[in-house]
């Protein structure tokens, strides 16, 4: 049952849509849909596919990550008859694009398995190289993703033949950045932490853009001018911070960014921020929060996405009957 509520989480996320009892589909173009049926525990990809493509999966935690990677690649601009997915024991997915190029992309679970899964390849890039020349592969990558605090966190890290075929090389810098799985995060040394000192002694770690963590004690904080992104969890549990300012280029809030900053009093949501994961302000009660935001809604204290289809946070002083009633039907 537990895999089945997960499963449902990652359907709204991806933008499924319930048609009807324990059904979900969500359709592209070309007439290419893939539909959720929760009775069966069956994933169905219903269109045209590359060759020789699976068109039903079982439910598994590493089958969600082929149904979300294969969402995204879509979302990315590739074709279904681009993308076949494989039943080969080294790879789930076959992509090939821009003529010239085909991967081969293997779905790990996001524990363990994907760190296991990069290991595997150094250690035997003999045998991964074989397996890339047999399939005409110009890369192999290893992917993963998982749903976390109301957002689709994505990694991967792509090896080109040329890298396979070194086997006496263990430079990870010839490691590849491929785009079309999205940003690369696996790449050693291509998007490292750094650690921001700010004059009054804030200290900030950003990866890519994205602030990790705090480390202060000042009441009023100013994020970095390159901050796009907060991180889920980014702020929890400072109870010193009373106010922090962001600049307008941040344009994502992870879910539980501020979580227990419990005498944080002012935040207003720039006006770029699109993305915002769950809860980001959870156990902030004396929290004033304000809106720039056309992407997202705030009245009588709560915060909704701009259709109001999805509340995100609501205060958790609020005296407001009409609302806990609502909250007790549900």
């Amino acid at each position: 049952m537990s895999i089945i509520l997960n499963a449902i989480n990652y359907f709204w996320k991806l933008g499924y849509s319930e048609t009807k009892e324990k059904i979900f589909i969500k359709k592209y173009t070309n007439n290419f849909q893939i539909m959720i049926d929760l009775s069966k525990e069956k994933i169905l990809f219903k269109g045209t596919m590359g060759a020789n493509s699976i068109k039903s999966l079982d439910f598994s935690q590493r089958n969600f990550v082929i149904m979300e990677l294969t969402n995204r690649l879509i979302i990315l601009g590739h074709k279904p008859s681009q993308i076949s997915i494989s039943s080969h024991l080294m790879f789930d997915i076959i992509l090939s694009f821009q003529n010239e190029i085909c991967i081969g992309i293997d779905c790990n679970r996001w524990e363990d398995e994907y760190g296991e899964k990069i290991n595997q390849v150094l250690r035997d890039k003999k045998k991964y190289k074989e397996m890339a020349t047999q399939f005409s592969l110009t890369h192999f990558c290893a992917y993963s993703s998982r749903l976390k605090a109301g957002l689709i966190e994505s990694k991967s890290t792509a090896f080109p033949l040329d890298y396979l075929s070194n086997i006496n090389d263990n430079d990870e810098n010839m490691l590849s950045s491929i785009e079309c799985v999205g940003r690369n995060e696996a790449v050693p040394n291509e998007h490292p932490t750094v650690q921001v000192v700010m004059p009054n002694n804030d200290v900030f770690d950003i990866l890519n853009g994205e602030l990790i963590s705090y480390y202060g004690k000042h009441k009023d904080v100013k994020l970095p001018q390159n901050v796009q992104k907060l991180g889920n969890g980014a702020f929890l549990g400072h109870s010193t911070i009373k106010t922090v300012m962001a600049s307008d280029n941040l344009v994502n809030l992870g879910g539980d960014t501020f979580y227990d900053c419990i005498n944080l009093v002012s935040f207003t949501i720039p006006p770029d921020v699109k993305i915002m994961g769950d809860n980001p302000f959870a156990n902030c009660p004396k929290l004033e929060l304000k809106n720039n935001s056309r992407y997202f809604v705030i009245e009588e204290g709560a915060l909704y996405d701009g259709e109001k289809t999805r509340l995100i946070y609501y205060p958790i002083n609020s005296e407001n009957s009409d609302f806990i009633q609502y909250l007790q039907v549900l």
